[in-house]
């Protein structure tokens, strides 16, 4: 076998393995913009049904610290490259993915993975909620059970 056959097979056999045949480049993206992203919120606080789901990769204390009202909390790890596509994601036609700004590598990387996974209509809020804060949009915190302290020493 010659040398450029070798080659060839060794690419092809590492793309294989690492999944390149799948890969998804940030060229892939598709954004959307605040106000956007507002009016996908507004329209299913409305009651639209199906029109946007909200996701958020961010860690579990972020979110419960605060998120958009009504996102679901879904994590990298919970999506895998081999999966396939939720019925219960996929009964939405518009699928926003945020992080804090726009440096969110989570966010990012949830939106390709969400998008090479074959899901609709994903879009990337890269203001994430540094924009959404910055406009006084709501926010929703998570319940947290209260802290009770003993009573006072006699």
């Amino acid at each position: 076998m010659n040398h450029a056959r070798i080659l060839v097979l060794c690419l092809a056999i590492g793309g294989l393995l690492s999944g390149c045949d799948r890969s998804t480049r940030d060229t892939d993206i598709k954004f959307i913009s605040v106000s956007e992203a507002k009016t996908l919120f507004d329209r299913a606080q409305r009651g639209e049904s199906g029109v946007a789901i909200f996701l958020d990769p961010r860690p579990a204390k972020e979110f419960d610290a605060g998120h958009i009202p009504g996102a679901r909390h879904l994590t990298l790890a919970q999506v895998k490259p081999t999966s396939t596509p939720d019925p219960r994601i996929m009964k939405y036609s518009n699928l926003v993915v945020y992080g804090n700004d726009p440096a969110s590598a989570t966010a990012r990387g949830l939106t390709k993975r969400l998008i090479e996974v074959r899901y609709g209509d994903v879009r990337f809020f890269a203001g994430g909620l540094e924009e959404w804060n910055q406009r006084n949009y709501p926010l929703e915190r998570a319940e947290t059970s209260p802290v009770v302290l003993p009573p006072p020493s006699p």
